[in-house]
């Protein structure tokens, strides 16, 4: 009874061992390594060769047999992995294996002997010789320096450039055209309910011009407020605090932070 390496044709294809008879003792027979046997040729058809590797070196460790040997070595194989592969052909060759399976190893081992010689590895880089300086002398401490003095402080910012009096008359500004904005809707409104075709559009008209005149005034007043106390912390401050400014169509204000 022998068994006999067939090759199968196609890339991806595994070299694998059919039994003609008997010699159980050539594939693993516990059922865990015989588990992961099998797993790691599905995955090897799969062409999932990390994983066959993981699988069949795991069989290997619980059962070393002549079918789990030859398909590791294909595997390694196909991961470019040849020094690995020779290793498993030759215990392969060491074990007593019939005349046409030996033959079979040999030219597969050959073949990986010749990709390695094609693809020889580099030699590792030769450490780097480090030259001795020689010893020189310590160089002299520098004198003290002497001591500077201060520079003068910055003088103030100029008063258009003051963030504070700016935000004062950015926002009054603003007011003012709110409030200019809402006067003149204000009297487009009024103009408008004189020709009103409707009592509801007259009225609509009527209270769309109150509310309008009365945001008007509101924002032109605000605005003004703002510009007037923007003027006045251009002309008394040149150190200036944070400020925080806020205008609505009911009122506005200004908060202050910091030291004056």
């Amino acid at each position: 009874m022998e068994r006999r390496f067939t090759a199968h044709a196609g890339a991806r294809a595994l070299i694998a061992l059919v039994l003609v008879g008997g010699a159980a003792s050539a594939a693993p027979s516990g059922p865990e390594a015989k588990s992961l046997f099998d797993r790691g040729l599905a995955a090897y058809s799969a062409g999932d060769y990390a994983a066959a590797e993981a699988s069949l070196s795991k069989s290997l460790a619980l059962e070393s047999d002549v079918e789990t040997l030859f398909a590791l070595a294909q595997t390694e194989r196909k991961l470019e992995r040849c020094d690995k592969a020779i290793e498993l052909y030759q215990r392969l060759l060491a074990m007593s294996l019939p005349d046409a399976n030996k033959q079979a190893v040999d030219k597969l081992l050959g073949e990986c002997k010749a990709i390695l010689a094609a693809h020889p590895e580099p030699p590792p880089p030769a450490s780097p010789v480090v030259a001795t300086a020689p010893e020189q002398p310590a160089p002299e401490q520098p004198a003290p320096l002497e001591a500077q003095p201060a520079p003068p402080a910055p003088e103030g910012r100029s008063w258009y450039r003051d963030p504070v009096g700016d935000t004062l008359v950015g926002v009054g500004v603003v007011g003012l055209g709110v409030g200019t904005a809402m006067m003149l809707s204000a009297r487009s409104a009024d103009d408008a309910k004189k020709t009103a075709p409707t009592y509801q559009a007259y009225q609509h008209d009527l209270s769309t011009a109150h509310d309008r005149g009365e945001d008007g005034v509101i924002g032109l007043a605000a605005g003004g407020a703002f510009v007037i106390t923007g003027v006045v912390w251009y002309v008394t401050h040149r150190a200036h605090p944070a400020v925080t400014a806020w205008l609505a169509p009911t009122g506005g204000g200004v908060a202050f932070g910091g030291g004056f």
